[in-house]
C-alpha cells in the first residue's frame, strides 16, 4: 500500500500541479527563447549566419561611435584588466592569501 500511495502521489504531482509549474519556467526562465524572440536560429553552414556580422557594428552611429567603441576596446581594456589584477593582488595581500605555507616554514637556526 505504501508503494501504491507513493506512485500515485508523485503521478498526481507530476500531473497536476507539476504541469504548471514547468509551464511557468519555461515561460518565464528561458532567457534566448523570449529575449530573442524572431532572431534567425544558428545554422551548421557558416555562411548562412553571416546576418550576424551585420546586425549592429556601429557604423550606423557614424564616425565618432566607432572612435568610441574602438577606443573602449582596444585602448580602455589595458588599463581596466590591469586595475583588475591590481585590486585582485590587494585584496590577496591584505588578507594575507599569499603567506599560507608560513605555518611550514621551519625557522632558521642562527
Amino acid at each position: 500500500p505504501v508503494y501504491l500511495w507513493l506512485r500515485s502521489t508523485i503521478l498526481w504531482v507530476r500531473r497536476y500541479p507539476g504541469r504548471h509549474w514547468m509551464r511557468w519556467l519555461e515561460r518565464n526562465w528561458d532567457y534566448q527563447k523570449m529575449c530573442l524572440l524572431g532572431m534567425p536560429e544558428f545554422h551548421i553552414d557558416p555562411t548562412k549566419n553571416r546576418w550576424r556580422y551585420f546586425v549592429d557594428t556601429s557604423y550606423y552611429g557614424g564616425m565618432l561611435d566607432k572612435v568610441h567603441e574602438d577606443f573602449w576596446r582596444y585602448v580602455m581594456m589595458y588599463p581596466a584588466a590591469a586595475y583588475f589584477i591590481y585590486i585582485v593582488w590587494c585584496r590577496v595581500k591584505d588578507n594575507d592569501k599569499d603567506n599560507f605555507m608560513a605555518k611550514w616554514r621551519v625557522p632558521k637556526d642562527e
